[in-house]
């Protein structure tokens, strides 16, 4: 019975000690490096749930990008204000592309099992407009000027990766009012 407790105390330690190694907590921005309409979108490394490495902006030069980077699990509903409208158009617009930005913090060894939960809750034609991204967050909550790990960012990008819009939170008919019309200017360009 003693080797029985001792192994649970063991087990719940080392879980305990993973999970610290792995919890990086969240700190507001501190609004010194918050990126702004005409800043270059900066490099993030990740996988599309293809199962393809992406780097953004890089691997969006040419196209006009709507990236929209995510922290927390719960703020889906607050992004699919935005999807709902935006996906669709993607069919009429050959050069525009849409990228939702799962963020994930220091998790890259649970990876493999949490794309593989995105991928059977996203139907498979938007695979290649999912991206996600797994590792330190801080520089990234600085740059996003993310107050609170719910809040969702929403920018657009030009061909060359700078920055032509900013908003966040919750999508209204003004916010996408103004959404596509720097869209719509950018696709002329």
């Amino acid at each position: 019975m003693k080797k029985r407790y001792y192994f649970l105390g063991l087990s719940t330690a080392c879980i305990a000690i993973m999970l610290m190694i792995q919890f990086e907590p969240f700190h507001p921005s501190s609004g010194d490096r918050t990126l702004q309409i005409g800043d270059s979108f900066p490099t993030v490394r990740g996988e599309l749930l293809t199962r393809q490495d992406f780097t953004v902006p890089r691997d969006l030069r040419g196209q006009v990008a709507v990236l929209i980077p995510v922290f927390k699990q719960g703020s889906q509903s607050l992004v699919d204000t935005w999807t709902a409208d935006l996906f669709p158009k993607m069919g009429e617009h050959p050069d525009l592309r849409v990228i939702e930005m799962p963020m994930i913090r220091n998790w890259k060894w649970a990876s493999g099992f949490v794309d593989n939960a995105m991928r059977g809750g996203i139907p498979q034609p938007l695979h290649e407009n999912v991206f996600t991204y797994y590792g330190r967050m801080r520089n990234y909550y600085d740059q996003f000027g993310t107050d609170r790990p719910t809040e969702i960012h929403v920018y657009v990008l030009d061909r060359e990766g700078k920055i032509r819009f900013i908003e966040r939170g919750r999508a209204t008919n003004d916010k996408l009012e103004a959404l596509w019309e720097v869209v719509e200017e950018e696709l002329k360009n």
